[in-house]
């Protein structure tokens, strides 16, 4: 994609955090050509295929409103409008999917539940992910949970790219917040969406009381901050769906310079990182490209690491990545990682012998 059509450059809202880890995962031997493969040859038409057999279409026959609004938001973001299905749900949310031809899935409760205005603030923090280039690694993160939830076989050998990618999700949607709330210049109308999506309708959530609940999970985590490993497994189950966290965030952001500045219509201003983004990759990433031999050695078994379980190709896949999604920053974790490898070396060999 290219920005040459739209007065907001693509991926402007992407927060720092965003931008360091989908560098990351761009890095990752394979990862490039298994999605472009994978979403070229089978995920979009199977998706596109799925749906359009399950749900109605939303377009200015069907639901006028709602289509005249996500083909406005579009415009504004100077991408293609996405075909649209409202799909029979109780779970209250608006997603995009697909790489190279997009859809937009908008929930039935979600309509029930909200405002038109309310629903269009939904939709459009859905269509920035498509700004914001996201669903390349969408795809892949619902792949890799497919195959670790599906084939028991290939959990261990997904299983630590999959986790980089859940933690990923987390800053994916802070960034395409940033982007919905500039869009949308309402502060108050994304918290009452936002509230209302918490609560499912039961009770009324004030701004205030969300706000003082994020804080109080603030001052948790500075009073007993989570061990890397169990933090990466709550991002892991909770994902997106921190929405306290988020709507904090977003509160936050609403009073920077960048808000303040693009809320004006000047999108040539951003936070100027660039000096600062190789420190902050080592410190967030640790020195693995430096590895040179080692980090060619992943190159040969990239097929591995993207569901070919083989033993030596699995070890140096973690003996890489181990330190990188866990951040551990402790001279155990390259100890633990050599058990790891162990212990599927020792698995993998018994099953050849039983296959043979």
């Amino acid at each position: 994609m290219s920005a040459d059509n739209s007065a907001i450059p693509f991926g402007i809202f992407c927060t720092d955090n965003d931008k360091l880890i989908s560098a990351k995962v761009m890095k990752l031997k394979g990862f490039d050509w298994a999605s472009r493969e994978l979403s070229k040859s089978r995920y979009e038409k199977f998706a596109r295929q799925s749906y359009s057999s399950t749900c109605a279409r939303i377009n200015a026959q069907t639901m006028p409103e709602l289509a005249a609004g996500i083909a406005e938001t579009c415009n504004t973001l100077g991408i293609p409008v996405p075909t649209t299905y409202l799909q029979n749900s109780i779970t209250p949310c608006a997603f995009c999917i697909g790489e190279t031809d997009p859809i937009l899935i908008v929930s039935s409760e979600l309509c029930k539940l909200l405002t038109p205005a309310e629903v269009k603030v939904i939709t459009t923090q859905a269509l920035l992910h498509i700004h914001c280039e996201h669903l390349k690694s969408y795809m892949v993160r619902d792949l890799l949970r497919s195959a670790a939830d599906n084939f028991g076989l290939f959990k261990g050998v997904v299983a630590f790219p999959r986790m980089l990618l859940e933690e990923w999700t987390v800053e994916a949607d802070l960034s395409a917040d940033r982007g919905m709330l500039v869009l949308a210049q309402d502060l108050d109308l994304v918290f009452s969406a936002y509230a209302k999506i918490i609560s499912g309708g039961v009770v009324e959530l004030s701004a205030e009381s969300i706000l003082a609940d994020y804080e109080a999970f603030m001052d948790n985590c500075a009073q007993t901050p989570l061990c890397p490993l169990f933090k990466t497994w709550s991002d892991l189950y909770l994902g997106n769906t921190r929405y306290i966290y988020r709507l904090g965030r977003l509160k936050e952001f609403s009073q920077s310079q960048e808000f303040a500045a693009w809320s004006g219509g000047d999108y040539a201003y951003s936070a100027d990182t660039s000096d600062d983004f190789a420190e902050d990759e080592v410190e967030y990433f640790g020195e693995y490209d430096s590895k040179g031999e080692a980090w060619e050695a992943e190159d040969v078994h990239a097929r591995i690491a993207w569901g070919f379980p083989d033993p030596k190709a699995t070890a140096e896949f973690l003996r890489i990545h181990m330190g990188d999604i866990f951040k551990l920053g402790i001279d155990g974790a390259r100890d633990f990682t050599a058990d790891v490898v162990t212990s599927l070396n020792d698995f993998f060999s018994v099953r050849r012998k039983k296959d043979r």
